[in-house]
């Protein structure tokens, strides 16, 4: 139903499709409410970073024993987020894709934080093998198991 301006006036309607207004007595201002459905309100509440640094100084990600390098090392090499929690069952999809927007918001401290990672990674490695030697070990590992028997 079309209404015209003076009907839209004596039914306290003055705008089309369903506005309603009503004059405050002050001049001409006018109250216009929408009959929209009652939108709820989403409150915005700070959460803590899944992302805990151990005494060790290594960084893993939610209440798990999974390395924040471990994250972003499957995410450069293209893994999806969803594909990661495949992979670690522990981790949660929300703690992934924290970690990732972390990562991306803090690029070069993370990275610089993943390369020192890497350095003692490293040496840890070299002191292993030079106290362990792994040259020759199926050899040794052989002639045990022959002794024992």
């Amino acid at each position: 139903m079309v209404l015209s301006r003076q009907s839209r006036r004596r039914s306290g309607t003055s705008a089309p499709h369903g506005r309603q207004t009503s004059s405050l007595g002050y001049g001409k201002a006018k109250i216009v409410s929408l009959n929209l459905p009652l939108l709820m309100t989403l409150a915005i509440v700070t959460e803590p970073a899944p992302l805990e640094m151990h005494p060790d100084g290594i960084i893993r990600v939610g209440k798990t024993r999974v390395t924040l390098d471990t994250v972003i090392a499957a995410f450069l090499e293209g893994v999806p987020a969803s594909e990661i929690v495949d992979r670690y069952p522990s981790l949660q999809l929300a703690d992934v894709y924290f970690a990732i927007g972390y990562y991306l918001r803090h690029k070069e401290e993370v990275d610089a934080y993943i390369t020192e990672r890497e350095k003692i990674a490293a040496e840890i490695r070299q002191e292993a093998e030079r106290r362990f030697s792994p040259v020759g070990i199926r050899d040794r590992l052989l002639a045990r198991r022959n002794q024992h028997e």
